[in-house]
């Protein structure tokens, strides 16, 4: 008896449409905001201060990135990857991401060379709830802020991360994975280097804004990067949710677009680009 498929295929495609509508909805809020404000000139952008801020942008990616890959390479210690191997396996599922839709690309790109699939599947599983769980968290904070909430939210968000943290350590352990402070440090410490990266852009496109808005927009973009789903790898979605919560701080609430589109481009488009060189350098290790 053949089981057919067709609830798999109709599930992929509602996504792929929940992902098209959403996509298309983002980019059209944020071409209704533009076109109803003045946006600013490209000699903004060859601003002496900002093109140093840029600088500094460019010189922290290779971290963002190299904090990235020695997670990944933590995650499966008993592979032993190399940090070449890991750079090919991260960087080129970033590159295939762009053409498979759900980050199957990232899955594809990280597991092509391991020997064990399953722990190393588990691995990856378990490295993405950490980085969920702390991005929710950091998100929190900056809803809490935004609708100005009780601060007894903060010790609820802090206390749920904490939870959720033990769960995933535990799950480690039956797993026989190692490095599970390694993980969870580096995670924090790459949203740390992401986290200056976006501010420093934001300061130096708006210095007008706050610190305190300033962190607390990351957070929420950050939020709700990772919730909302697009089909151009979140294009769109940090764009509109900038303009959501910045807007009630801005009298031009389109300048934030500026920074959103340049950390975009440095962090996302430019490793993509390097990574696409590094796909044929992955061979599926079949041998199990």
């Amino acid at each position: 008896m053949q089981i057919s498929d067709n609830p798999v295929r109709y599930k992929e495609k509602f996504f792929w449409l929940l992902k098209i509508m959403v996509t298309v909805s983002c980019l059209w809020f944020v071409g209704s905001k533009l076109s109803s404000s003045e946006y600013p000139p490209l000699k903004l952008l060859l601003d002496s201060h900002i093109l140093i801020v840029l600088g500094v942008m460019l010189l922290l990616m290779p971290l963002n990135w190299f904090l990235e890959i020695q997670k990944w390479r933590f995650s499966v210690a008993n592979e032993e990857l190399s940090f070449k191997q890991g750079m090919y396996a991260v960087l080129s599922g970033l590159a295939l991401n762009w053409v498979f839709p759900f980050t199957l690309g990232d899955i594809g790109g990280r597991l092509a060379n391991v020997k064990n699939y399953k722990q190393s599947g588990i691995a990856l599983m378990l490295t993405r709830v950490i980085s969920v769980g702390i991005t929710s968290a950091y998100g929190g904070f900056a809803l809490i802020q935004y609708f100005g909430l009780s601060d007894v939210y903060y010790f609820l968000i802090a206390l749920g991360l904490l939870l959720l943290l033990i769960g995933v350590r535990r799950i480690y352990n039956k797993s026989h994975l190692k490095n599970f402070r390694r993980v969870v440090g580096l995670t924090f410490f790459r949203y740390f280097v992401f986290t200056i990266q976006f501010a420093l852009i934001i300061w130096a496109v708006i210095p007008a804004l706050s610190v305190e808005s300033i962190f607390g927009g990351v957070g929420w973009v950050f939020f709700f990067r990772s919730i909302v789903p697009s089909i151009f790898g979140n294009f769109g979605v940090r764009e509109a949710s900038a303009l959501i919560y910045f807007e009630r701080f801005l009298d031009v609430p389109t300048l934030i677009l500026v920074p959103c589109l340049l950390i975009w481009l440095i962090n996302t488009v430019i490793p993509s680009i390097v990574g696409a060189f590094f796909i044929f350098k992955l061979k599926l290790n079949i041998a199990q």
